[in-house]
């Protein structure tokens, strides 16, 4: 199969690639992965030749894949997806928040390099109200740093970083993702492209494999819910679905939208600092006629609250519920 080029080319950054891709022959390649460690920008990345490739820089996902075998697998290749190339047609904006979080990050952002094209016109800004973070790993994008020093509020965060974006698309990423799984961009970006959806969202799994995340369901006064979750990751319906599945609203922890509508819309509601914004702001692009997809081909790890403890606030759920409750219950009727 073919890596972003021809079986011949072997730059560095393809070493990197091999690294994650075939352990089986790290240590035959030993003296040519110390070459790269030295050139490659990742830090630690010399650490990682060991029997049992162990490092916080370099990490191997390995998920129990859902069903009876409970086989474990690590990197997933595969021959084709769909929209593939999208990523270098396309530009996106990855925006990245965290809290002075710098291993974690970092495990982000190497999975970021292992399964998403060096070509891809992509940035990043990582938005930091933390502690300092120190060297984070060099990639084939550019990296923008940047402090906060308000008091924390996802939503002005993001809101603040995709102001001066340029790009044709923003995705917002939480810290505590990591991609184990060859062109999920590129899916992400086939609904949103092909398909025009305002919103896009990802299956996320949790690291024993099961699913975290397969859009979020609002219904009535109930507080908004993670569809399938806790089922696994293969053998139920839910999560076999081959194409993309319209739900209400998907998690700001992988959100793929459009950087005009986002603008057009007014981002995310500031009022909304710690939860219900990414929903709040799914339900306004359906409300302006837009469509809301998750696409189940594109898989992430969520290691969900590895940042910060999950925690509602009860203002914020009151103002949900004033600005939802009355259509959400209306669209459920005229559904019935």
């Amino acid at each position: 199969m073919r890596l972003w080029g021809p079986a011949s080319n072997r730059s560095p950054l393809r070493t990197v690639w091999d690294l994650y891709c075939s352990p089986a022959q790290m240590l035959a390649a030993a003296r040519k992965v110390l070459w790269v460690a030295g050139h490659s920008g990742i830090p630690g990345l010399r650490l990682a030749v060991s029997t049992k490739m162990r490092h916080p820089n370099l990490p191997v996902a390995k998920l129990l894949a859902g069903g009876q075998d409970k086989q474990t697998i690590a990197f997933e290749e595969r021959a084709d997806w769909p929209g593939r190339g999208l990523a270098e047609a396309h530009s996106v904006t990855v925006i990245i928040p965290t809290r002075g979080n710098a291993p974690l990050l970092t495990r982000c952002l190497c999975s970021l390099l292992r399964s998403i094209t060096p070509t891809a016109r992509l940035s990043i800004k990582v938005i930091n109200n933390g502690a300092a973070l120190g060297t984070i790993p060099t990639l084939p994008w550019p990296i923008d740093l940047r402090t906060e020093t308000r008091s924390f509020n996802w939503s002005a965060y993001n809101n603040t970083a995709a102001a001066d974006a340029q790009t044709d698309f923003l995705l917002f990423l939480n810290d505590d993702i990591e991609a184990f799984q060859i062109g999920w961009l590129d899916v992400m970006l086939s609904a949103a492209v092909l398909s025009r959806c305002g919103v896009v969202g990802a299956k996320l799994l949790y690291p024993d494999g099961s699913i975290q995340h397969m859009g979020v369901g609002v219904s009535g006064a109930d507080a908004p819910f993670h569809i399938a979750r806790h089922r696994p990751r293969r053998g139920h319906d839910v999560s076999e679905a081959e194409g993309p599945r319209e739900v209400p609203a998907v998690t700001g922890a992988c959100l793929l939208t459009p950087r005009n509508l986002f603008h057009q819309l007014g981002g995310f509601d500031e009022r909304f600092a710690l939860s219900y914004n990414d929903v709040d702001y799914c339900l306004r692009v359906r409300a302006a006629g837009g469509r809301v997809w998750v696409h189940p081909q594109a898989e992430l790890v969520h290691l969900e609250t590895a940042t910060r403890p999950l925690r509602t606030s009860m203002r914020e759920q009151k103002l949900f519920a004033s600005l939802w409750t009355a259509s959400v219950q209306a669209a459920s009727s005229r559904d019935e």
